[in-house]
């Protein structure tokens, strides 16, 4: 069994209003979404699918606005707001979500993709997301500034690194 830690603030209340960074990989970093040709990426079957559901999320829940998006081959990076806070209340834990906190409205997005793309009878792909997924609490202006060009930008990042995924 692995050896577990999170990165995640300690005590933090991650439904509280406020900006956060997500960038959710695809299960073993494969390019599941999509290749790079060029300059561009060219969406796969799935990689629109997947934009199509986080362009939903608001819909789904009321307190998210969406910002910065983008779909790269092997992972998704976005911005989103979360705007009121459903319930105010105790940290997260592991095995103790928080309803309409960040890791719940990730857990959701993952699994209604996960559930749809199979539902439609679509291409088997198995497993499309890692377990895992990196957030960061965005606290500043500049930081919001900064990670929505990341971003925007992120494939000429991937290109000059010539690195799968961040």
């Amino acid at each position: 069994m692995h050896d577990r830690h999170t990165i995640r603030l300690q005590g933090f209340d991650y439904s509280q209003t406020g900006a956060y960074y997500l960038s959710i990989g695809t299960h073993e970093s494969r390019p599941l979404l999509g290749r790079i040709q060029g300059q561009q990426v060219i969406l796969s079957e799935l990689g629109l699918f997947v934009a199509e559901h986080w362009s939903r999320l608001p819909g789904h829940h009321a307190q998210v606005r969406l910002d910065a998006f983008q779909v790269l081959p092997t992972h998704v990076h976005g911005i989103l707001f979360i705007t009121k806070q459903s319930r105010p209340g105790r940290p997260e834990g592991f095995s103790r979500p928080v309803s309409q906190s960040l890791s719940t409205l990730v857990r959701g997005f993952k699994a209604a993709c996960t559930r749809d793309w199979r539902r439609r009878g679509s291409e088997p792909v198995g497993r499309i997301w890692q377990g895992r997924y990196l957030e960061r609490v965005i606290r500043s202006r500049q930081e919001l500034a900064g990670l929505r060009c990341f971003v925007r930008d992120n494939l000429l990042w991937h290109r000059l690194c010539d690195r799968d995924h961040w």
